[in-house]
Formats: C-alpha cells, sequence, structure tokens
C-alpha cells in the first residue's frame, strides 16, 4: 500500500476535519497540566471545610460525567465478539446524534479556549483563596470584582464552556448523557458552596450579592 505524506491528507480533507477535535482535547489537557500544577502555590490556610460527607455526590457525578464525554471521542468497535448486552450498550452510546459541520467545531474549539482564559482570569483574582474544595480561608472575604462582577461562580462557567466544547465534538449520546452529569455536578457543588458561604460570612452579606449578581450565566436569572 503506498504510504500518504501530511500534505496529501490535508489535500484530502482529513487533517483539517480532525484539527478542532485535537485542539480542545489540548485545551482540556492544558487546563488539567496547569491547573494540577498551580495547585501547589502559596494559598491561605484553611479555616473550615465543608468535607467529603457533604462534597461527595457532586464529586461522584462529575467524575463520572466526564469519564463519559471522554469515552464518547473513542470508537465502539471492539477486536473481540462481546456479548450482546455489551454490544446494545456501545451502540446505544456510541449513537452519533449529530456532525457539525466543519466552522462549528473550529467554534467549539474557540469556546473551550475562552473557557480556559475566563476560568484561569478567575483564578488568579481570586489569589490565596482559592480552593480545589469548599472551604473557607483565613482571613476570607467576600470577593465581587473581576469575574466574579459577572457570575459569582466563573470558574465553574468557565468549566461549562470546556464541558460544551467536548459536547459539541463528540456529538454521540455517551456525551450527552456525561454532559448533564457534569452540569447537574456543577448546580450541586455552587449551592453547596453558596450554603457555606452564607454560613461562614454571613447571610445578608452573601444574599446581597446573589440578588445582584447571577450563578453562571451573565444576565440571566441562573
Amino acid at each position: 500500500m503506498a504510504m500518504v505524506s501530511l500534505p496529501q491528507l490535508a489535500v484530502r480533507g482529513v487533517l483539517p476535519g480532525m484539527a478542532p477535535k485535537y485542539v480542545v482535547v489540548f485545551i482540556w489537557f492544558l487546563w488539567i497540566v496547569s491547573w494540577a500544577a498551580a495547585a501547589n502555590t502559596m494559598s491561605a490556610p484553611v479555616v473550615k471545610a465543608a468535607g467529603f460527607r457533604r462534597e461527595w455526590p457532586y464529586r461522584v457525578l462529575m467524575g463520572f460525567g466526564f469519564v463519559l464525554m471522554f469515552v464518547s471521542l473513542g470508537q465502539s468497535s471492539s477486536p473481540v465478539p462481546l456479548p450482546p448486552f455489551r454490544t446494545a450498550v456501545l451502540s446505544f452510546g456510541f449513537a452519533q446524534l449529530w456532525e457539525l459541520p466543519h466552522a462549528a467545531l473550529w467554534g467549539a474549539a474557540l469556546l473551550s479556549a475562552a473557557g480556559l482564559a475566563f476560568m484561569w482570569w478567575a483564578r488568579l483574582h481570586l489569589g490565596v483563596l482559592w480552593s480545589s474544595g469548599v472551604t473557607r480561608k483565613e482571613e476570607h472575604k467576600l470577593i465581587d470584582s473581576g469575574p466574579y462582577g459577572f457570575v459569582r461562580h466563573p470558574i465553574y462557567a468557565g468549566l461549562l464552556l470546556l464541558a460544551m466544547a467536548l459536547l459539541a465534538i463528540s456529538g454521540r449520546t455517551f456525551g450527552v448523557i456525561g454532559f448533564v452529569l457534569v452540569v447537574g455536578g456543577l448546580f450541586l457543588k455552587a449551592r453547596l458552596e453558596e450554603r457555606f458561604l452564607r454560613e461562614e460570612l454571613g447571610a445578608e452579606v452573601y444574599g446581597a450579592y446573589a440578588k445582584r449578581v447571577p450563578m453562571l450565566v451573565p444576565g440571566s436569572p441562573v
């Protein structure tokens, strides 16, 4: 079989069709690596945490949801025969519900880049008050400026944009199910964090902020 060069593949449209998918996956990889690397940077001491008992529901939902979303980018075929039940599950999960045109795929890539930028803006703006869990830090105070003047949870909003981009390039049933689980997990975490902050910072202080700024979508009641 004759070898096909990369330029030939590009001319035939193979690489341009695949590139947006890889860009979105790379942006996800960039977020995970950079987020993990920054976790060891200077942070204020934790005074109180919500605890695993209150946090496990959203962690399970989001973890399982993201697994399904990334699985949906793979292949449904298997090199060995599978039992009928597993075959039916794979056929259902990998069913292609839509395929976006090439320009829309690049739009998804831009959406993921915007989500990553918004998340990092929020994290840098929080500074030493950032935490991966629901906690109150030493000398914790309400932050309502920068990205927190647009939405109460800009990091979650940016992560939602990343998830939307992943869903757009997947277009499969597993991707849709995973996205629903991720959204549910994000709302659970946001609600838990808000209840926690109301208890720790004062219901009146946080309540006034919640009335003024939407939770996840700028200019909306959500």
